[in-house]
């Protein structure tokens, strides 16, 4: 038989992109250049998961990834 445990509090969901990118570190306008398309869209989900608003434009050599709310 398997028992059942209650109040085991579920621990926080650990993202490699929060690590990589400074996501939890930006302000309202704050910045990021990353160098592929996969590396926007990964910091980009990354930082709508976080709560944070990011807003992508292409910017010469890669991509440009503002925090806007």
């Amino acid at each position: 038989m398997i028992n059942v445990d209650k109040n085991i509090p579920i621990p926080e969901r650990k993202c490699k992109a929060i690590r990589k990118y400074p996501i939890n570190e930006m302000e309202i306008g704050d910045s990021f250049l990353v160098s592929t398309e996969n590396e926007y869209k990964a910091a980009s989900t990354s930082m709508r998961k976080a709560g944070f608003k990011p807003l992508v434009r292409k910017d010469g050599v890669g991509y440009r990834i503002w925090r806007i709310e």
